[in-house]
């Protein structure tokens, strides 16, 4: 399966979970990703869009920030028609109302240094806007690999996103004929010398 040949499709379903302080869209929680071509190249989908509720209220609610522990799972996923394993991860959405911004903000060009940001970051990613998780599916038993990095959002509506890399299984390593040769005159010369211990 040659990476650059053709665009090859992926499809699957998507859920969130631990959302109750704020907004969602699609208020389903739920998605799908449609036959996104992908090639050697990245293909970035955007998932789901994040906004903060109207205010900072409840039992997530503290120092005038919500903060809430979100997971997020891609299942039915299809490559070319193999199925490939379910991928569950998880991550922290925090959106604060007033005051300096939030560090995981701090740079990204879009989020302003007083009053109301939010950010989403993945769990082993940096506390960063630019932070990412990268997460390895292997499709089948062909030794190919779809490379799949989550990207931290920032901005009072964000949207994280995904980027799908296909990779191709490394080339198998066939001996070249000069090793094969040293191989055999080093088992050749340890038959003659045994042969000799015998006598």
């Amino acid at each position: 399966m040659a990476a650059n040949a053709t665009t090859m499709p992926l499809s699957g379903n998507w859920s969130l979970t631990g959302l109750s302080d704020v907004t969602a869209s699609p208020s389903s929680f739920t998605g799908t990703i449609d036959n996104v071509p992908l090639s050697g190249t990245l293909s970035t989908i955007n998932l789901f869009t994040l906004n903060p509720g109207g205010s900072c209220s409840g039992p997530y609610c503290h120092s005038n920030t919500v903060s809430e522990t979100i997971t997020f799972s891609l299942t039915s996923l299809k490559f070319e028609g193999i199925s490939l394993a379910p991928i569950t991860v998880t991550g922290v959405y925090s959106a604060k109302y007033s005051g300096s911004e939030l560090s995981c903000a701090v740079g990204d060009g879009r989020s302003p240094s007083s009053g109301a940001t939010d950010c989403f970051i993945w769990t082993g990613a940096s506390n960063t806007y630019n932070g990412k998780i990268v997460v390895d599916d292997a499709i089948g038993n062909t030794g190919n690999m779809l490379v799949l990095t989550f990207h931290n959002a920032t901005d009072w509506s964000i949207t994280p996103t995904l980027s799908v890399q296909f990779v191709d299984a490394p080339p198998t390593t066939v001996p070249e004929p000069a090793s094969l040769a040293l191989i055999g005159s080093g088992l050749f010369g340890l038959f003659l010398s045994r042969r000799r211990k015998a006598a």
